[in-house]
């Protein structure tokens, strides 16, 4: 079975924006989910669509 991981909205923005204090962590956070092919759980639609761009720019 797949684990899965629910994602919130900070999550989302320190992702994507680069001069977020959480930023790096995100980063680091987003290399390792993927690599153990975590399913990523989030509350809106635009969550989903940022953190699978972000996944596809990998």
């Amino acid at each position: 079975m797949q684990a899965k991981v629910f994602l919130d909205t900070a999550y989302a923005i320190a992702l994507i924006i680069k001069s977020d204090t959480f930023h790096k962590r995100a980063i680091r956070l987003a290399d390792i989910l993927t690599r153990q092919k975590t399913h990523w759980v989030t509350n809106l639609k635009l969550e989903d669509f940022i953190l699978n761009l972000y996944l596809m720019l990998q």
